[in-house]
């Protein structure tokens, strides 16, 4: 009986510790992420063109945080006064979202 109390009490004390592990763990792949999402905007502002799904690969990242990740792309122009191009970057880890970023692109002319 004092084994089974002693099993509980350290895993009541050891389950905060392991959550809050995956909880940074998590964190810090939507920060890799969104680093992610804004170089591939940062990359179509400049003028480049990309294919969707786009791979951490095809922008030179490489190794384990990169890895499993993809980001689609959506374009749509703006009809106005100025040539401003709508898009939005979605990261997927493992076909969950993980961060989503909108902006407009200007042509610079």
């Amino acid at each position: 009986m004092a084994m089974v109390l002693l099993a509980i009490a350290s895993a009541g004390v050891l389950l905060p510790f392991s959550t809050a592990a995956a909880a940074q763990i998590e964190a810090q792949r939507r920060v890799v992420a969104a680093r992610f999402a804004a170089d591939v905007i940062e990359t179509l502002a400049a003028g480049q063109t990309l294919t969707t799904p786009v791979l951490p690969a095809s922008l030179g990242y490489a190794g384990p945080a990169y890895q499993d990740m993809v980001c689609q792309i959506q374009t749509h122009e703006v009809v106005g006064f100025a040539s401003l191009t709508y898009v939005s970057a979605a990261v997927t880890y493992q076909q969950m979202p993980m961060v989503t970023l909108k902006t407009l692109v200007g042509s610079g002319g």
